[in-house]
């Protein structure tokens, strides 16, 4: 997923709100944390060039990351 290549909107609803930007990081952190790569477009296309590929977080590493910044 390329996370300068991408976007979303605004939402506003009888939930709350949450900005685009906000939407998307979200969004980018949870498909990094389980389902896909996630880099710029620079990453990728030096990753095509170099033959490796992009590194895939994990939801074991995302959750404990995550933990210990709030310690």
């Amino acid at each position: 997923m390329l996370s300068d290549a991408t976007g979303t909107l605004a939402y506003t609803n009888a939930a709350g709100s949450v900005s685009a930007e906000e939407m998307l990081r979200a969004h980018l952190v949870a498909l990094h944390a389980r389902f896909a790569a996630v880099a710029t477009t620079e990453d990728w296309i030096a990753a095509l060039h170099s033959g490796e590929p992009l590194p895939i977080g994990n939801l074991v590493a995302s959750a404990t990351t995550a933990l210990a910044a709030t310690r």
